[in-house]
């Protein structure tokens, strides 16, 4: 998408992938926002904030960590807004805010050779917008896995959500799989599946897939994929996170 911002508008927080969340978000204590330096690394970012959300969330037995997810919306299609920061800090800082978060986390993709991509993690103190934490995270997607345990755990340790580090571990699909182009495709599905539920009937852009092509394609690269495999076998009625949706208004 290159189009220009026009004006901005916030959905209620809505189920990300067939989580059967209510529509009413208590309130979390991060909001985690996904970007990326290029259109390519989209689906890395906001899948990377997804899992350690997710992964948070399961060992702290309540939605504490949530993703928001910002959408762009045109006359003619609606997609995800990036390259680059899909919004402005001040902005991330009003919708934490609003959401009642204490805490807000930006989850960045940087690419600095074609080889390497960085994870770059920053943490914000809501209330003064001050940086409690700040790393790097070096990363080759070519052939490893993210390293997202220690960043997953790095984050709960600084916005002082209590977790054993190793229930962290548990069920978490980048420890799942040794295959990344097996949670490359998890993670398409549930992109393509929360930019579905977003979308409500309107025309999605071209770089929609179905959901479903993109878990077959999950476990033809890795058919012992646990949560692959139980995601297709749980069907519409799958929990996997809970996110947060908002709806960025552009012109053509």
């Amino acid at each position: 998408m290159a189009l220009a911002p026009a004006c901005k508008r916030a959905s209620a927080p809505a189920p990300g992938a067939g989580e059967g969340a209510s529509a009413t978000l208590r309130s979390p204590t991060v909001l985690l926002f996904p970007s990326a330096g290029k259109d390519a690394d989209g689906v890395w970012a906001r899948g990377c904030a997804r899992l350690m959300a997710r992964q948070i969330d399961r060992a702290a037995g309540r939605d504490t960590a949530v993703v928001a997810l910002v959408v762009g919306v045109t006359p003619s299609k609606i997609g995800y807004v990036l390259p680059s920061a899909p919004i402005l800090l001040d902005e991330a800082r009003a919708m934490a805010r609003k959401s009642g978060a204490a805490m807000l986390a930006r989850v960045h993709i940087h690419p600095p050779s074609s080889e390497y991509e960085n994870i770059l993690m920053d943490v914000y103190d809501v209330a003064k917008l001050e940086t409690r934490f700040s790393h790097v995270y070096p990363w080759n997607p070519h052939h490893d896995l993210p390293p997202l345990l220690a960043a997953t755990a790095d984050l709960a340790n600084t916005v002082g959500i209590a977790v054993n580090v190793r229930a962290l571990a548990d069920d978490a699909p980048f420890i799942q799989t040794s295959s990344a182009a097996a949670l490359e495709s998890l993670l398409g599905y549930l992109d393509n599946l929360s930019l579905g539920v977003a979308a409500q009937g309107r025309p999605l852009g071209p770089a929609y897939r179905p959901p479903g092509e993109l878990l077959d394609a999950a476990l033809t690269a890795d058919p012992g994929f646990g949560t692959a495999r139980a995601l297709k076998e749980a069907g519409l009625t799958a929990r996997f996170d809970r996110v947060m949706v908002t709806e960025k208004m552009l012109r053509e």
